[in-house]
């Protein structure tokens, strides 16, 4: 697994390649994949909250959000992303009121 980071990342991964597993935790800031991914058409997003607040969840470019969703305390959800031009680059943010901690996968 890889942890997640506090900054927008800046480094870019084809996730045509196979799956992307993140998982981190941040108290008050959000989080955000280590990457943005490219390289396909469609995305499952997989997510678990491990942590002590509903998480808010979002795939997205800077000036775009192409899914958000709100996960309860102790729940998981898949967000489906499809429609997507391969080549663009988007990332995933995490965010909760206090206790940030996320688990999951892209691919």
């Amino acid at each position: 697994m890889y942890p997640d980071t506090t900054s927008i990342p800046t480094n870019s991964k084809d996730i045509s390649t196979g799956a992307y597993y993140f998982s981190g935790q941040s108290y008050y800031d959000t989080l955000y994949t280590k990457y943005k991914f490219y390289g396909k058409s469609s995305y499952t997003i997989h997510v678990v909250n491990n942590g002590s607040t509903a998480l808010t969840v979002k795939a997205k470019t800077l000036t775009k959000t192409y899914a958000s969703t709100v996960i309860a305390v102790g729940a998981s959800t898949d967000l489906s992303l499809s429609g997507m031009d391969a080549s663009t680059k988007f990332y995933i943010s995490f965010s909760g009121d206090y206790n940030t901690n996320v688990s999951g996968y892209i691919k």
